[in-house]
C-alpha cells in the first residue's frame, strides 16, 4: 500500500479520505470553525497531558491526521480538513469532550445523546458493590466515599472550566 495512503487510514481500517458530502467549500467561516476545532482539540489534549501519538492511537486515527486536524488545515494542500463523524466521536471519547460541541464546530447535526465510553466503563467498574460478600454497612461506607470523591472531581472540573 502506498505510504501516503497508509497515513490517512485509521487503525480501524476506515478510510479517512472524505466523500463528496463530507467535503467543505473553502469559505472563511468554515476555515475559522476548523481552526477552532483544532485549537479545542490541541488545548484539551495538552491539558490532559496526552501526546499526539497517544491521543491518535486511542481515537483510532493516524498521528499525522490528528496533527493536521489540530492545525485546522492540511499544510500540503492548504485546505481545511473536515473529519468524519466517526473520527470526531473517537476524539470526543479520547479527550473527554462533548461530542455535540465538536459536531457543531464542523457543521454536523447533533447526534443522539450517548454516554462517554469512559462513563460506561466506570459503571461496569462499580459492579463490585453488588458482591453478596460485601456487608450492607461496608457497601454504604463505600458509596459515601465514592460520592465524596465525585463531589471533589466535580469541584476540580468546575475549577478547570473557569481557568
Amino acid at each position: 500500500m502506498n505510504e501516503g495512503i497508509k497515513r490517512f487510514i485509521g487503525r480501524s481500517g476506515e478510510s479517512l479520505i472524505k466523500k463528496p458530502e463530507d467535503s467543505l467549500n473553502s469559505s472563511e467561516e468554515d476555515r475559522k470553525d476548523l481552526n477552532q476545532l483544532g485549537k479545542t482539540l490541541r488545548e484539551r489534549r495538552r491539558s490532559l497531558g496526552i501526546s499526539v501519538r497517544s491521543a491518535a492511537q486511542r481515537a483510532g486515527i493516524g498521528t499525522t491526521y490528528l496533527w493536521i486536524l489540530e492545525r485546522g488545515m492540511n499544510p500540503s494542500t492548504g485546505k481545511a480538513s473536515r473529519p468524519s463523524r466517526k473520527v470526531l466521536s473517537g476524539l470526543a471519547d479520547t479527550l473527554i469532550l462533548e461530542e455535540d460541541s465538536l459536531f457543531e464546530l464542523v457543521g454536523y447535526e447533533k447526534p443522539e445523546k450517548r454516554p462517554f465510553k469512559q462513563e460506561q466503563n466506570l459503571l461496569q467498574e462499580l459492579d463490585f458493590l453488588d458482591d453478596p460478600r460485601l456487608s450492607a454497612e461496608k457497601r454504604s461506607q463505600l458509596i459515601v466515599q465514592l460520592r465524596d470523591f465525585l463531589s471533589y472531581l466535580k469541584f476540580l472540573a468546575k475549577e478547570n472550566l473557569n481557568k
